[in-house]
């Protein structure tokens, strides 16, 4: 953390020990972690955590007695997870080093989790803005925020986001998220398709993570389409294969 942060959340501190409040305690100590390590497990955990939080509210929900209250009080926890889930989501899979470059983290088993997750925030946060009557764009927006590596649909909770829109929108929305996980596949592949000039000797590892990636594409698109990606990078118009 840099000597500006440090000061700043040295007064932050300062303040809230004259005048303290749980809310902004925990803000504060959540701001300083992300910080100091974005991507540590600790951040993760804590957007579980939340995550928890918010499921335990609703699994109690029937007996709340301000309804409209506990929505938004669900919807404070489930913000502050999507936040740091997403934000380790990204930092992770985007890390720079030899590691991610042989073996893209969102095709390991905890990408794939942190990605479902990360779905499961904001479907949440889905129906709660359905509930309060917010208009559709603003569901929208939550949608567009999950990371498009792991997978441009929705995963089991595919059909049920589904339900929150008509059939124009529904094919909209799938549309402008299977061209940008198109797009992302296809930088993903000519990424390792460069190992050999990155990485000496690499050859074998280059040709066994293109196939890992096509196996994995094909769970997502069509088998044919996966090939082309994989081999073709669609240097063409990626519309045409949508």
């Amino acid at each position: 953390m840099d000597k500006k942060n440090v000061i700043s959340h040295a007064i932050d501190i300062i303040v809230l020990a004259q005048e303290p409040n749980p809310l902004s305690c925990i803000k504060l100590a959540n701001n300083m972690i992300t910080a100091e390590d974005p991507i540590s497990e600790l951040v993760y955990n804590m957007a579980k955590s939340e995550l928890s939080v918010a499921e335990g509210i609703m699994a109690n929900f029937v007996y709340e007695g301000d309804k409209n209250g506990a929505i938004h009080r669900i919807l404070t926890h489930l913000e502050t997870a999507a936040k740091m889930a997403i934000d380790y989501y990204k930092k992770k899979n985007n890390a720079e080093n030899p590691i991610n470059f042989m073996n893209p983290w969102f095709l390991t088993e905890k990408g794939k989790t942190v990605h479902g997750d990360i779905v499961r925030i904001q479907y949440y946060q889905c129906v709660l803005h359905t509930l309060l009557g917010s208009d559709s764009e603003c569901i929208v927006r939550l949608l567009q925020q999950i990371p498009l590596y792991t997978d441009y649909q929705f995963g089991m909770y595919t059909d049920a986001v589904s339900r929150l829109f008509d059939t124009e929108e529904w094919e909209n929305i799938l549309i402008y998220r299977k061209y940008y996980f198109i797009e992302n596949m296809c930088c993903a592949a000519d990424m390792i398709d460069r190992m050999p000039y990155l990485f000496p000797g690499s050859t074998l590892i280059n040709d066994g993570c293109l196939k890992r990636l096509q196996r994995f594409l094909e769970t997502r698109v069509d088998a044919g389409l996966a090939k082309v990606i994989v081999e073709q990078r669609l240097n063409m118009n990626v519309r045409n294969y949508i």
